[in-house]
């Protein structure tokens, strides 16, 4: 049964999960943590928040794929469990071909972009036109290259090898913080923190791509594997990861472009400062609630509702409890924290502190949700309220941003919008689960 395959490889997953890997992911966290307040002192807020809205603007570019850097990891995992060599090289083969031609199409893009418009009078920035049109090639060119230089690390998760998986990932954080840290100490700083942050994680991943296919004598890179039929399985079966990919930039990254849009780039870095300080009680529970996945889909398996639903409960009190918490925390300490951290370059309003405090226990809430809804293949649910929370969170960022000019607008709304489109809603689903059995406990 299809469920059997997921079930067998959460736990290989949970058997490869060691110390190692907790350290490397709080290491990595560590690093860019303090990157920040030296980054800021070097370059100054304003270009700083230039960098922060450039960088998302890479990120809208990534879509792109249309979610094949996500489906392939499920592709490549069942054809590794079955040992089919050729199904294994032909997945490889289409994918780096399809990067490749995704990459020429991205950049020539960017060229026609850039004859129809320029950075300058979109964001109304200081700078000159040769500066702008520098960034936003950099920019195309990070989300260009992005698929290829991940590919090799969707193998390492598709043959769960979650160490080496980690390794490489902490060995990106620290280059590419340390390619910020120098470039940010130069009299033209944010060409090079741009390609450290957007180019210089992908050329590593490329690096060591090159390095999978030259050692391992299983993978042969061939023309002869190359057929549209694949590449068109491929988006298929990533389109749900296309689609949320696209929500979740859309909700996350767009404030930044908006507030850049509708504010100054001055105040992008201030939002971005805080939602960086206020994001680690999130970035926590991720950690702690991704096995809720596995645990729905095992008790559903067995037609044990009631207990999924249960064990739904007994996370959402733990995960609350740290929540809550945290956020009691962050609005008595946030404001001080960051204005040290940063040696009061920025002093976040206390309305800006507030709207984040309140998202911390929301936030949290809808990680939850998000585990249970995937172990229960909720998947029309989740494409319906997701929907529903990116299109209300865009238009009440734009109310608070264009009609009020308040720079906290965009947290309010993924506020507002969390609770009404997607928690409330699967609040009233889970309670299905608690007293149901039968042909829907199994899909």
């Amino acid at each position: 049964m299809k469920v059997n395959f997921y079930l067998n490889k959460f736990a290989k997953l949970r058997k490869n999960t060691s110390l190692e890997l907790i350290f490397n992911r709080v290491f990595g966290l560590v690093i860019s943590f303090l990157s920040v307040p030296i980054l800021i002192r070097n370059c100054g807020t304003e270009s700083y928040g230039i960098f922060i809205l450039i960088s998302s603007i890479s990120l809208f570019l990534t879509v792109s794929d249309f979610g094949i850097g996500n489906g392939i990891v499920n592709s490549l995992t069942h054809a590794i469990e079955e040992k089919n060599k050729t199904k294994i090289n032909s997945l490889l083969s289409n994918v780096i071909v399809f990067s490749i031609f995704n990459a020429l199409i991205v950049i020539s893009f960017s060229y026609l972009l850039l004859h129809a418009s320029s950075l300058n009078q979109i964001f109304d920035l200081d700078l000159s036109t040769n500066v702008g049109n520098q960034f936003i090639k950099i920019a195309f060119l990070g989300a260009s290259i992005a698929l290829l230089g991940n590919i090799s690390q969707k193998l390492l998760l598709a043959k769960l090898q979650n160490k080496t998986y980690s390794r490489i990932q902490l060995l990106i954080v620290i280059f590419t913080n340390m390619g910020l840290i120098l470039a940010s100490r130069n009299s033209n700083p944010l060409a090079g923190m741009l390609f450290s942050s957007l180019v210089l994680p992908n050329v590593i991943g490329i690096g060591y791509l090159i390095i999978q296919v030259a050692n391992d004598s299983t993978i042969r890179i061939s023309r002869r594997y190359l057929s549209i039929s694949i590449i068109w399985q491929l988006i298929r079966n990533g389109r749900i990861y296309f689609y949320l990919q696209v929500a979740a930039i859309l909700n996350y990254q767009i404030d930044s472009i908006l507030i850049g849009y509708f504010l100054d780039p001055s105040q992008v870095a201030e939002y971005s400062i805080v939602l960086k300080v206020a994001s680690l009680p999130f970035i926590l529970v991720s950690a702690v609630v991704f096995p809720i996945w596995a645990q729905t889909a095992s008790f559903l398996a067995n037609r044990e509702s009631s207990l999924a639903y249960k064990n739904l409960v007994r996370k959402l009190r733990k995960v609350m409890f740290f929540s809550f918490l945290s956020m009691v925390i962050f609005i008595a300490l946030g404001e001080s924290f960051i204005q040290l951290w940063t040696g009061n370059q920025i002093s976040p309003s206390r309305q800006l502190i507030l709207a984040n405090a309140i998202w911390i226990p929301i936030s949290s809430l809808m990680q939850v949700y998000a585990m249970f809804l995937n172990g229960a293949r909720e998947n029309k649910f989740i494409f319906f309220t997701t929907g529903l929370f990116t299109l209300s969170n865009i238009f009440i960022a734009v109310y608070f941003l264009k009609f009020q000019g308040n720079i906290s607008g965009p947290m309010w709304s993924n506020s507002l919008s969390g609770i009404i489109f997607f928690v409330l809603p699967t609040y009233l689903l889970s309670k299905r689960y608690k007293t149901r059995i039968g042909d829907r406990a199994i899909r």
